[in-house]
């Protein structure tokens, strides 16, 4: 049998798990070693009968046995558990195979619908969900991102998302399996090299599996809100291994990843309203980034820059070739042939027809906009609590006067990275007195982030400092001394041509922003 596309493939999976049903129930009567560290977090809620553990893709019952058997490091889980799978057959067998067990349900359901099949006394009593090598059947980027949403939005706060996967990339015995994928996805746009076909018993059914990589992984987990616990490779790398806990303050901005920096799908209104939180609360100061394409560049040679940015708590989308590239994931391990083909074709979509691009950020957020926004939303008397840093001669002071009822001091004289120079430490004592809550950074990066971290245990322990913001060349555009694209350049994503037309001289930079960074982007594997 031949399969057109993966999503063909793995529709066909139901039938050929019920076609093979009872042979490979027989294969999977013994429990993974990998069992044992996975369920550390049983032994909080073996106990609570009012607490339910879920096993997607549940196949013959396995887990279930394990976690009640009172051998298995005495977990003997004596709570509610209910397991699903797309194949009935299978489920046939997990019934035969638990029935010395109550309270057992076995539901015939897959990833994308199981949510449809909960009961309603399971809200906010799930305290885990495990997918034991059945995540990789999904071949759609869009299918794994839902399909985390479903399970991060069934999990009860702090509940724990248990998950292994076959390692086949690694696997020397599939090499057959990954030599035939790379073949498959030069002559046929719709798979790619890590899209794998294993059979399965003496008639070679074809079953599709995905070959994750760990770090692919950790990033689909991250971005649905995920924190992880614990991630590792079981005996003789046959499988990965990830717990990962459910942590809600992550998602109060879903992410997109980028180029190993995340994206924060936002509003500016909503940056704006968290920004005035912070400034409430007694917390570690919060850092604000906004990336663009030429930062994504200056990251792959400057890793100290692409750590501060990766460890900042926000970070929004400065540049239109970055909502772009998050049209493009459907891309991953394709050949180049086709990335450059159908890439180049995407970037002509997006600037054709934006609003149909099928992008994961929707809108950019560049810091001047932000900048712009917040200041004149918190000029109000009595209400001087930013700080402005850097900028051109004379624009933090322009900026000062017009919305002096904000600002309650600037400094725009020569900022050195030295921290131990006189220079350094009178700012440090000039910021210190103004008493300043918010800091805006117009330095330029990378040089506005290094000095921002440099400086930030000196402002966490001696200042009012509890935001800081890097902003490039907001303090300038403000003031108007430098103006900005017009409205219809912005909207058309050619703020950069319209840079390049007032200055010629900029070419460089502009040419690493467009030209490297859409050549980076399709050449690299990984979005």
């Amino acid at each position: 049998m031949s399969f057109l596309t993966p999503k063909h493939a793995t529709n066909f999976l139901p039938k050929a798990y019920d076609s093979f049903a009872k042979d490979f129930s027989s294969t999977r009567q013994y429990q993974w070693k990998e069992f044992y560290r996975l369920s550390k977090g049983v032994n909080e809620i073996k106990n609570a009968e009012n607490k339910y553990i879920l096993d997607l893709g549940c196949g013959n019952g396995r887990l279930n046995k394990f976690l009640r058997n009172e051998n298995s490091e005495n977990l003997n889980f004596t709570g509610k558990y209910i397991g699903f799978d797309i194949s009935k057959e299978l489920l046939e067998e997990a019934k035969i195979n638990n029935t010395q067990y109550e309270k057992i349900n076995f539901i015939e359901a897959g990833f994308l619908d199981f949510p449809e099949y909960l009961p309603k006394e399971t809200k906010n009593n799930i305290a885990q969900i495990w997918a034991v090598a059945s995540f990789h059947h999904l071949s759609k980027i869009s299918e794994r991102q839902k399909t985390l949403q479903n399970i991060y939005d069934a999990l009860e706060n702090n509940g724990e998302f248990i998950l292994t996967v076959w390692n086949l990339w690694e696997q020397t015995k599939y090499a057959p399996q990954k030599k035939e994928a790379f073949w498959r996805s030069v002559y046929n746009p719709f798979w790619n090299k890590r899209d794998f076909i294993i059979p399965f018993g003496q008639k070679k059914v074809k079953r599709y599996y995905y070959s994750f990589e760990i770090t692919e992984l950790h990033n689909l987990l991250e971005e649905a809100g995920f924190e992880i616990v614990d991630s590792f490779l079981s005996d003789k790398k046959q499988n990965i291994c990830i717990r990962a806990k459910k942590i809600v303050h992550n998602t109060e901005n879903n992410k997109f990843i980028c180029s190993n920096l995340y994206f924060h799908k936002t509003s500016i209104v909503d940056v704006v309203n968290k920004i005035n939180i912070f400034r409430t609360e007694d917390v570690v100061i919060k850092t604000i980034v906004t990336p663009n394409p030429e930062m994504i560049m200056e990251c792959q040679k400057n890793k100290i820059f692409q750590t501060i940015l990766q460890n900042s708590d926000i970070s929004l989308v400065d540049g239109n070739g970055i909502l772009w590239a998050s049209g493009l994931d459907f891309l991953q391990y394709k050949p180049l042939f086709w990335r450059y083909s159908i890439g180049l074709f995407m970037l002509v979509w997006f600037f054709v027809h934006k609003k149909s691009y099928p992008s994961k950020l929707k809108k950019t957020l560049c810091g001047s906009d932000l900048f712009r926004k917040y200041i004149e939303k918190n000029n109000i008397k009595n209400n001087k609590h930013i700080f402005l840093l850097g900028g051109s001669e004379n624009s933090a002071r322009f900026i000062q006067n017009k919305y002096s009822n904000s600002i309650s001091d600037i400094y725009d004289k020569k900022v050195t990275l030295n921290i131990s120079s006189n220079e350094s430490k009178d700012l440090q004592e000039i910021i210190k007195n103004s008493e300043a809550e918010v800091l805006f950074v117009a330095l330029g990066a990378p040089k506005q982030e290094i000095w921002i971290k440099q400086n930030k245990e000196f402002l966490q322990n001696n200042t009012n400092i509890k935001v800081c913001i890097g902003v490039g060349g907001s303090f300038d555009f403000l003031s108007g001394q430098q103006k900005r694209a017009p409205k219809v350049f912005q909207q058309l994503g050619l703020e950069w041509l319209y840079r390049l037309c007032k200055e010629p001289s900029r070419i460089g930079r502009i040419w690493t922003a467009t030209g490297k960074f859409v050549h980076y982007i399709l050449k690299h594997d990984t979005i």
